[in-house]
């Protein structure tokens, strides 16, 4: 057994590792927007990874305050790209708490950081407690990296590398008011063949006494106890379809961008405007690809934003920052898909129309 705080443990080669703590056992852990807690399980294999695999699993994850905070358990590939200072990535898994577009509750999303500094997150459906599914981030030529959920395909990350510096599994949070059981088994990486992750668990320092961890060959869990939070069902964001009629549309519309902005730390953003397209054209424009192509309108706009969810200091050091906030909506249903910040706005989505 291993006591630590804060430091990499690297004991590849064991049988098992356990690294015990509980609230309050080396003081209080100081998880916040801008310094996430983590507990994870990392592999920085040689030579370099091209696929990574494991079946996740919550048995609770959740936060007190589900508009302002987030704990998410996910795997992520940090890629390999002229910006090699483990600033770019793809990651899936499952997230409780605030999301773009009104979500609350337990959900399962993608997301990535490529070398431009853009950020996109893309939103799969519910999640549900105690129940496995796998997830795989692959390589598939191109710079372009492939991500599964349950064997389905969910999305391409492009222009992100073409191998992967590291892959890791766990928990991030932004409170100590957070339930977090969740486990990650089948663990493993790619490098010419498949191999299961040897243990190598980390938790950040600001975390203290939050985690209790174990870790074996291919297996990793992280608990803060359920208590009485319990697992967070899903609470839907509401439906309303987007309205006909240009001026009904964009009042809808910017509403729903107006508040997105705030979320990312604008509340007064500028150059709003519209695009009426598919979901696989707006994904297209940005590089992406996704999983479904419902119609839908893109929402663009210009201010100085910071993604609410993901600052990402045990993936980069710095928050995720853009000039450019861009929302794909589903037009059927008003609900966010896919959101964006870039440095600028772009023209590829096609012309635009104005909100006021």
């Amino acid at each position: 057994m291993v006591r630590a705080v804060g430091v990499w443990l690297g004991v590849a080669g064991t049988v098992g590792c356990v690294v015990l703590g509980g609230a309050g056992a080396a003081g209080a852990a100081g998880c916040s927007a801008s310094g996430h807690c983590y507990a994870i399980d990392s592999a920085s294999p040689r030579p370099r990874l091209t696929a990574a695999s494991a079946d996740l699993k919550v048995d609770c994850l959740s936060v007190a305050n589900t508009a302002a905070q987030f704990a998410n358990y996910e795997m992520w590939v940090k890629t390999n790209t002229p910006r090699v200072s483990f600033d770019t990535w793809v990651e899936i898994g499952m997230t409780s708490g605030t999301l773009q577009g009104g979500y609350r509750g337990l959900l399962w999303y993608w997301a990535d950081k490529r070398p431009d500094n853009s950020y996109y997150e893309h939103y799969l459906g519910r999640a549900r407690p105690g129940r496995a599914a796998n997830v795989n981030v692959m390589y598939a030529g191109g710079a372009k990296w492939n991500v599964y959920l349950g064997r389905s395909y969910a999305g391409t990350s492009s222009g992100n590398g073409v191998n992967g510096l590291s892959v890791d599994t766990g928990a991030e949070v932004t409170t100590t008011r957070t339930t977090v059981n969740g486990s990650s088994s089948n663990y493993q990486y790619r490098n010419g063949g498949w191999h299961a992750v040897a243990p190598n668990v980390y938790r950040s320092a600001n975390s203290k006494g939050l985690w209790s961890t174990y870790a074996k060959r291919g297996y990793f869990w992280t608990n803060t106890g359920c208590r009485r939070l319990g697992a967070a069902a899903e609470k839907p964001a509401p439906t309303a379809p987007v309205p006909n009629g240009r001026s009904a549309a964009a009042q809808a519309l910017g509403q729903i961008g107006r508040t997105a902005a705030a979320n990312a730390g604008e509340r007064i953003p500028s150059g709003l405007s519209y695009v009426r397209t598919t979901r696989q054209r707006a994904a297209a424009a940005t590089g992406s690809r996704v999983n479904s192509d419902e119609s839908v309108y893109v929402v663009q706009m210009r201010g100085n934003f910071t993604a609410p969810r993901h600052p990402v200091p045990g993936k980069s050091g710095r928050p995720v920052t853009g000039h450019a906030l861009t929302l794909v909506i589903d037009a059927a249903t008003g609900q966010v898909t896919d959101w964006g910040l870039t440095s600028e706005m772009s023209g590829s989505f096609g012309p635009r129309t104005p909100i006021a």
